[in-house]
């Protein structure tokens, strides 16, 4: 052997290696900056001027500091225009994201992960369902929405002439979208309101606690204010079905429109109590944190029309906003607004189903799922009166899963367009009030005030009418008493009016005011009332001092506080006896929950122990009687509350009425109490290191922006994960996920504060901000400010509007 040659050999082949490995580096570093030439090629227009077929005449678009749009038009038709452009413009991934999920799509561009999304819709038939009401649309809402989805086309026909770039999730998918038609906005808002609304989990996992746990020994796991706490005696065989949490959370994962503090806040002050003497309205609204947010802001203008708030890409409604006269915020009722039945299927001929006098045949279709990179997936729908039935979307003990039918209002005649376009034309408070009754979906309660000093409280929506309450379970499909066709009167919806020297009006987690007249009561699901009592408490606070103004408002949203922590806290050391007994990991935490005032900021260590020590209670007192499969299908579900059934248990537990199921017995309690006391401070030294100051509930807590649909949505950059406070009670909401705690589920993530007296001027935050492209300046020039608690300016007065301009661009009308 030469050694000589060996070692020339092994020269030439780490020089090859070398040389090698630089060419790859090359190869990465051109595909990464032709990529960002590919990135900023998609980067919109905001400066300069644009040619656009179908507009009737120019539209100035003035854009902020933060990316806000504020679009002067010379008519109501070319504004509606503007904005599909500038929707399209900032979130045309987001729009395009929205559409595939409500119609059953996103398979076919992202491959097998789209079909959990795509079942689902198909099942309910959302996209059917709209394309059969944009067919009944009234002629002012049929023009509104192809104003808007002609500017939306304006822009795809800008990409496909090589003018612009798609955004990045679109190119690297390769997905080139079709025409925006009317019918698709009206999918969009089903898709919100089945995110909204839909509450299977729910129906099936408190039948299943009855079924495991005894009628009155489920009662803990019921919303306490349930309609009559009635617990059915339900079908006559047992339902097997349980719930997937994949199947059924994918339209809600789709759309960010997770966790039970979705619900949102909003609240009125009467003018008596305002520096200004008109009504002050702020608002919360309650979103996953993502990028982009669900929500978008801008500013309409023409002669004799305005609007000005946050609205949903592809939809041209402002859920929360003004028109220059009237202010409103629409927020989640937490109706019970679906029902499930238990169908009764031919023992021989599983197409057949029993009505309650005879058999009558499913009504069936098939749908092809078309798959990205995989062969179709043919999926067969089968329905009876009731509605679809969810085969294949629940599972069974070892089964294919029970003949379960879902009704909801999306399935009937309506939508939620044309009434919310018809009250924002509204000039008064009243009138506002009056046009929310043909508002079908989803069920809304909202807040609105005039320029004049009225105001007031509605629930707007289809609310089922049922003969019987449910329960909030599934009830038998055979039976005729548990139908129900037509939704609750308007006048028997939830009302209130703001008196000028009355009350605060504020529709959150507590209860709204029922109707004194006789007739089915409304079914609610879990609305504790502990942000409802804090706002409250902030307000006659704050108001104490003298009259109340928009900062004021500013500053209670801010607020971290729990009042109704502490006391649990409280309660569940004084069952857990002498603290001389406890090991000394278990006395650090009780040290911490003594002090505990209820703040629960980034920086708080008690919050920290206090959220640690309260989800391992919570596993240790319900693991034993319910299981540990069925714990986490209650912990899964997205409106019940574990922390209020923990406070109820904690109360029974003291006062020793262990209750039918011995869920509270003392002593099975106390011990579960001093174990979860002893294994928080192991899991906090193990989590976040053995420096106590360093146990900050900002750092169990953080805040991530994962990507709103497309996982190609970021560039590989992610927004920083930071420290966070705030819970899932607290007015600035942090919720976490008890299933995986504790990083943040669900936060204030778009705030709007306006006093009536001045609608030219409100202050709001949205989070990250207004634009989904990668590395654009407008995508996350909100953060900071949100962040620190420092709204911006929404100006409409055009003299405020040039002061706060960054950007001009100018439409002209092709010729």
């Amino acid at each position: 052997m030469n050694p000589a040659g060996a070692s020339a050999r092994s020269r030439r082949a780490l020089a090859a290696l070398l040389a090698g490995l630089l060419l790859l580096a090359v190869l990465v570093t051109a595909r990464r900056i032709e990529e960002r030439r590919a990135l900023r090629r998609a980067w919109p227009t905001y400066q300069g001027t644009l040619t656009l077929a179908g507009l009737g005449a120019p539209v100035k678009v003035v854009r902020d500091r933060r990316g806000v749009p504020h679009l002067r038009a010379r008519t109501e038709r070319d504004a509606w225009f503007a904005l599909g452009f500038v929707h399209a413009q900032d979130r045309l991934a987001q729009m395009e994201w929205l559409r595939r999920a409500a119609r059953g799509r996103t398979a076919e561009a992202i491959g097998r992960d789209g079909l959990a999304t795509d079942r689902l819709a198909r099942t309910l038939g959302l996209g059917s369902l709209a394309d059969a009401e944009a067919e009944r649309l009234q002629p002012a809402t049929l023009r509104t929405l192809e104003a808007y989805a002609a500017g939306v086309n304006a822009r795809l026909a800008r990409i496909r002439d090589g003018a612009t770039r798609p955004p990045l999730a679109l190119m690297r998918r390769r997905v080139t979208p079709e025409d925006w038609k009317p019918a698709d906005s009206v999918a969009v808002v089903k898709l919100a309101a089945w995110s909204l609304d839909g509450a299977v989990e729910e129906s099936l996992v408190l039948w299943e606690l009855i079924e495991h746990l005894g009628g009155f020994g489920a009662l803990p796991f019921f919303p306490p204010d349930a309609a009559g706490r009635l617990l059915p005696q339900g079908p006559e065989r047992s339902v097997r079905a349980r719930p997937d949490s994949r199947s059924l959370a994918a339209l809600r994962q789709a759309t960010g429109l997770v966790g039970r503090s979705v619900g949102s806040s909003a609240w009125l002050v009467p003018p008596a109590r305002s520096a200004s003497g008109r009504p002050l309205l702020a608002a919360d609204l309650h979103l996953e944190p993502t990028v982009p947010a669900l929500l978008h802001q801008a500013h309409l203008s023409a002669p004799g029309f305005e609007r000005a708030g946050a609205s949903i890409p592809g939809v041209p409604v402002f859920w929360v906003g003004h028109n220059g006269r009237v202010a409103w915020a629409g927020v989640h009722a937490r109706a019970m607004v679906i029902d499930l039945y238990a169908e009764s299927l031919h023992p021989r001929d599983p197409d057949r189903y029993h009505d309650g006098r005879s058999w009558r045949s499913l009504a069936t279709r098939e749908e092809t799922i078309a798959v990205r990179g995989g062969e179709p997936v043919a999926l067969r729908v089968r329905a009876t009166r009731h509605g679809p039935l969810l085969d294949g979307l629940l599972a069974g003990d070892g089964k294919q899963g029970e003949p379960i039918a879902v009704a909801w209002p999306g399935a009937q005649p309506g939508n939620g367009i044309a009434a919310l376009l018809r009250a924002a034309r509204s000039t008064t408070a009243e009138e506002f009030r009056r046009a929310l009754a043909a508002h079908h979906e989803p069920v809304l309660a909202f807040l609105f005030a005039d320029a004049a000093g009225r105001g007031g409280l509605q629930v707007a929506g289809f609310v089922p009418q049922r003969p019987v309450p449910s329960g909030l379970v599934p009830m038998p499909g055979r039976s005729s008493w548990t139908e129900w066709r037509e939704p609750l009167p308007f006048e028997r919806l939830p009302r209130a009016t703001l008196e000028a020297d009355g009350a605060w009006l504020v529709a959150a987690d507590g209860g709204l005011p029922e109707p004194a007249a006789d007739g089915p009561a409304i079914e609610w699901l879990w609305r504790s009332g502990e942000r409802t009592h804090r706002i409250e408490a902030l307000l006659d606070e704050a108001a104490s001092a003298g009259p109340l103004d928009a900062l004021d408002l500013v500053d209670m949203q801010q607020d971290v506080r729990s009042a109704v922590g502490p006391e649990r806290a409280r309660l569940a050391l004084a069952l857990a006896g002498s603290e001389d007994t406890l090991p000394r990991e278990a006395r650090e935490v009780v040290g911490l929950l003594h002090a505990w005032d209820g703040r629960a900021d980034a920086g708080s260590v008690a919050a920290a122990a206090y959220h640690a020590f309260l989800m391992r209670l919570v596993r240790e007192v319900l693991a034993e009687p319910l299981g540990p499969e069925r714990l986490e299908r209650y912990l899964r579900l997205r409106t019940a509350s574990p922390e209020t059934l923990m406070g109820s248990l904690l109360v029974a537990a003291r006062d020793g009425e262990p209750g039918d199921a011995g869920l509270a017995e003392p002593e099975r309690v106390r011990g579960a109490v001093r174990t979860a006391l002893r294994e928080t401070g192991l899991a906090l030294l193990v989590e976040l290191g053995p420096n106590r100051e360093r146990w900050t509930w900002g750092r169990l807590h953080p805040l991530r922006f994962r990507p709103l649909g497309w996982p190609e949505a970021s560039t590989g950059e992610r927004l920083a994960s930071r420290p966070y406070g705030g819970d899932g009670v607290t007015v600035a909401v942090g919720e976490y996920d008890p299933v995986r705690p504790f990083a943040v589920r669900v936060a204030s993530v778009f705030r709007f504060v306006v006093d009536t007296a001045n609608l030219e001027i409100a202050l709001t935050s949205l989070a990250p901000g207004a634009s989904e492209h990668p590395g654009h300046a407008a995508r996350d020039a909100g953060l900071d400010s949100w962040l620190e608690g420092r709204p911006g300016l929404l100006a409409t007065h055009p003299v405020l509007i040039e002061e706060t301009a960054r950007e001009r661009l100018r439409l002209e009308p092709a010729s």
